[in-house]
């Protein structure tokens, strides 16, 4: 049953637009006290609603936004008519903001609320360095950057968005990790995080390189820790409608209400992002390669494997690449059961374990390539293979291998992870092979695309 809201207070941004539609809309439904309305009637751009909510966020108040902005994410469209309906029928979703702790180089604390997001950024002329705790385990030794940001759905369209984040649905139970100009570890473009974890940043080098934290509009200079976590109050949200877009502030949370046109817009996972587990940085790499259940072993015969003669590997093998590493500091990682070893002697990886990763060229009878990911442990009696897959998204492409090269030659990877890049033709007559990197990062995800230079 729609409710009845009969007093409206409006107020408006100092636009001329904005100042412009409260006078019209005052005209038509009267205006009344902003403390004894109703609904508080925002007319401005997504700045303004903040503001409104920042100032709303402790009285019960609710706010309905409208759109005299530009972008507007947060906002309605614009309109007079009917606007006492269009308030009564809009639909609830409750969202909350994240609670910023900071500490600076003085030991002074201070505490805000950040309806879009807290981000840090390097204070002077040289990159911050920083450190990434989630749920009091370190995610990132070291970052280098510019800035890194963590921001709610709500605020995922604004610098997020910028800074090349995900846009997130405003109903997705998460949070954006995202790094503004990151130049270590190379290509981490940020993670996607659950909205109940909690994220510690540690600012190293603080003396010199100083950084500033922000939650929303409110700035601390000079911190060297801070603490991040969504306020957890339980609120029920009524599913969404067709209804305009309300907003409502309660004690230390901020309830949001949207259109269900403006919610479709977005992907539930944007740009093929997967939510990330802080429990378990490899259980995506090991559970991915379980899931296709292409082992090399099947692949090749066994006894290809074993060196006989002269020959110390398959003849199809056309390239292998040994580069990277990987390690599990917590739980166990076993083989599948359908490797080499009979099904009842899978073999556990114990917690701790590092090992390293391998990029095997196979050449198919009609001269294209597979190629497949390995991932090998360091055990005591020699290398093991945990995990094996054919990268599917090579076999697409019917390529003509001409090389793989790792990263580096040194034999040195300061961060977990790997890259490498793959030399190919998918027209046997061109002239020069196109360039492909595979990249697996340090939180364990993968990924492979186009070299574009």
């Amino acid at each position: 049953m729609a409710r009845k809201f009969n007093s409206l207070a409006f107020i408006a941004s100092p636009a001329e637009e904005a100042q412009k539609a409260a006078e019209d809309l005052r005209a038509i439904y009267g205006d009344h006290d902003a403390e004894k309305a109703d609904v508080i009637v925002a007319l401005g751009g997504d700045g303004f609603m903040l503001h409104t909510l920042h100032k709303t966020m402790n009285t019960g108040k609710l706010v309905y936004g409208m759109n005299r902005g530009s972008v507007g994410f947060l906002m309605n469209r614009y309109s007079t008519d009917n606007l006492h309906q269009r308030i009564s029928n809009a639909d609830e979703n409750a969202f909350h903001p994240l609670e910023m702790r900071t500490t600076d180089v003085s030991g002074e604390k201070f505490t805000a609320l950040a309806i879009n997001e807290v981000y840090l950024f390097r204070q002077s002329y040289q990159a911050a360095k920083l450190k990434v705790i989630v749920d009091g385990k370190t995610r990132l030794d070291e970052l280098t950057c510019d800035g890194l940001l963590l921001a709610t759905p709500a605020g995922s369209t604004a610098y997020n968005l910028s800074a090349h984040g995900p846009i997130l649905p405003l109903e997705a139970p998460l949070l954006a990790l995202t790094p503004v100009s990151p130049f270590r570890p190379r290509r981490w473009r940020g993670a996607l995080l659950p909205n109940h974890v909690t994220v510690d940043i540690e600012i190293l080098e603080a003396d010199k390189r100083p950084v500033n934290a922000v939650a929303d509009h409110q700035e601390v200079k000079s911190v060297v820790n801070v603490r991040i976590a969504e306020i957890r109050e339980a609120y029920c949200a009524h599913p969404f409608g067709s209804g305009p877009f309300l907003v409502r502030s309660h004690p230390g949370r901020a309830v949001f209400q949207l259109k269900s046109r403006v919610a479709c817009r977005y992907d539930v996972v944007p740009n093929g992002s997967m939510p990330y587990d802080p429990d378990a940085r490899l259980r995506r790499i090991s559970g991915m390669f379980r899931a296709l259940l292409i082992v090399l072993c099947l692949t090749l015969p066994a006894s290809g494997l074993s060196a006989q003669e002269n020959d110390l590997l398959p003849p199809n093998v056309i390239f292998v690449t040994s580069t990277g590493f990987w390690e599990e500091s917590g739980g166990a990682l076993q083989r599948d059961a359908d490797s080499n070893q009979d099904a009842g002697e899978k073999s556990a990886i114990p917690g701790g374990q590092r090992g390293y990763y391998k990029l095997i060229a196979l050449r198919q009878s009609d001269g294209t390539a597979q190629i497949h990911l390995q991932q090998i442990a360091s055990s005591p009696t020699g290398p093991e293979v945990v995990s094996s897959a054919e990268l599917e998204e090579f076999t697409a492409l019917k390529p003509y291998v001409t090389d793989i090269r790792p990263e580096t030659s040194t034999g040195i990877t300061p961060q977990p992870g790997m890259f490498a890049t793959v030399y190919l033709k998918t027209d046997p007559g061109a002239t020069e092979p196109e360039s492909w990197t595979v990249l697996i990062d340090e939180l364990g995800d993968i990924k492979i695309e186009r070299a574009t230079n």
